[in-house]
């Protein structure tokens, strides 16, 4: 068992790396569920590497769907031979790799009983699980910002030049998973993005982030913004049923960008199982923290994370049986969600966009003030012919829309289920934003009426005595 050591080269890794691989090996090389750009381009880029250094065939897997227009644009247009877990024959290899995400998490197609008596190697830059170090060689933690970047410099220390599709591939892992070097970035990122830029073909990057979006997705747009719902600086989402997983995703990067808002939390459901995206705006909590606390009380779910971003795929509890239990068990789980970032249980819920003005948008394409609601036409020229506004015209007046929130409303509850610290980082997080600390611990019971929990998605609720 090889575990890397943070603070050695990367020719160092590399040459661990290599001994531990057999000239000619065959490898099967998987990325998480539903992969993203970072996961698909890491596992090419660890297939070229090794077919490149030790004459290694290589094949490329996942299980899930490949559901965004941008992946399913990337895998398209750069040609990468992605095959689903299905088609795969196990026993047509030596060795198996994990990349951006590690045997422990779970949301992977590689389960222990299938890979058992393999060579496992595990790469993947989120933090390191404990059970990752029992790979035969395993490089996961450290400050890189993407799994791609790390890749990167795997390859230039090997002396291999990607070539413009594996550049390319690279060049957009790294750009979509910092978000164009704004979140969680290292310096060894930016050397690896501008190292890239030169090799790739931009005019397909482009092609790549703006795809044809099919009609379904306008469907799911348009439902995630009328149900979108404010409560204090958090802003919650249930899709319902979701054609493609990754539309919760999408939805919560969306959510995220509304302003005032620091937490954005989306959920759909997808083959009978709940999938949570969760978003923070301020880099001092953390959502990897909490879906890891979180998925504690689900183990055969699955999560992992930034600092700033995270997911988890839950199954729903077996009480859950009709429609409308679902209903309740999302609606328990998002309550459970805002409660355990430090917002008081008396805050109201309100629309993200009230029903008239959602209309009137529709119809015009401009937003419609509320009365005795300054718009921001009127508030830029006051401020212009140096007249006060009042603020108000980005914020909702509670008055104003009580009754129309009075049906989304959720009821008050005086636990959640989770630890309601607000998941910030602490001192000694901050260079290593998802890592939790060992004293953070989930409530599971409170000082109430009753023991708050997710209800129906899986976790009894029991009456105090």
């Amino acid at each position: 068992m090889t575990e890397v050591d943070q603070t050695a080269s990367i020719a160092e890794r590399l040459e661990l790396l290599l001994s531990t691989i057999e000239g000619g090996e065959r490898v099967l090389i998987c990325t998480h569920d539903n992969p993203d750009p970072d996961s698909i381009a890491s596992a090419l880029a660890l297939g070229v590497l090794l077919r490149e250094t030790k004459a290694c065939s290589f094949t490329l897997t996942y299980g899930g769907v490949l559901g965004r227009a941008e992946n399913r644009a990337m895998v398209r247009l750069l040609k990468i031979p992605l095959i689903p877990i299905r088609r795969i024959r196990l026993e047509e290899f030596d060795a198996v790799a994990l990349v951006d995400t590690q045997p422990e998490v779970g949301n992977h197609a590689l389960r222990p009983e299938l890979v058992d008596g393999k060579k496992m190697l595990c790469i993947d830059h989120h933090f390191a699980r404990p059970l990752s170090k029992e790979a035969d060689y395993a490089d996961v933690g450290g400050a890189f910002g993407a799994t791609c970047s790390l890749l990167t410099h795997y390859l230039h220390a090997a002396g291999v030049t990607p070539d413009q599709t594996l550049a390319t591939a690279l060049f957009y892992g790294v750009k979509s998973d910092t978000r164009d070097l704004g979140r969680e970035v290292s310096a060894d990122d930016v050397w690896a993005y501008s190292h890239l830029v030169p090799l790739c073909d931009m005019p397909t990057v482009s092609a790549i982030e703006h795809p044809r979006l099919p009609r379904p997705y306008f469907s799911v747009l348009s439902r995630a913004i009328l149900r979108a719902e404010v409560t204090g600086n958090v802003v919650t989402c249930d899709l319902g049923e979701v054609y493609v997983p990754d539309l919760v995703a999408e939805t919560a990067d969306s959510l995220s960008r509304a302003e005032g808002i620091r937490w954005a939390m989306v959920l759909g459901e997808f083959e009978g199982a709940l999938y949570l995206s969760i978003r923070v705006n301020d880099r001092r909590y953390s959502a990897g923290k909490l879906v890891r606390e979180l998925i504690k009380l689900y183990p055969e779910g699955s999560a992992g994370g930034h600092g700033s971003m995270a997911g988890a795929r839950i199954p729903y509890g077996p009480r859950v049986k009709t429609d409308q239990g679902k209903v309740r068990a999302r609606k328990k789980l998002l309550r459970t969600l805002v409660l355990s970032t430090g917002i008081d249980a008396d805050t109201r819920s309100l629309p993200l966009v009230g029903h008239e003005e959602s209309s009137a948008s529709l119809e015009s394409g401009v937003r419609k003030p509320e009365p005795g609601r300054v718009s921001e036409e009127e508030g830029r020229a006051r401020s212009s012919s140096g007249e006060e506004s009042n603020g108000s015209s980005l914020q909702p007046k509670p008055d104003a829309v009580a009754a129309k929130s009075a049906a989304l409303k959720l009821a008050p509850s005086k636990g959640s289920g989770l630890k309601a610290s607000g998941y910030k980082h602490n001192e000694a997080e901050k260079r290593m934003p998802i890592a939790a600390p060992p004293n953070h611990r989930i409530k599971l019971r409170q000082k109430s009426d009753v023991q708050v929990d997710v209800g129906e998605v899986g976790v009894r609720q029991r009456s105090e005595t």
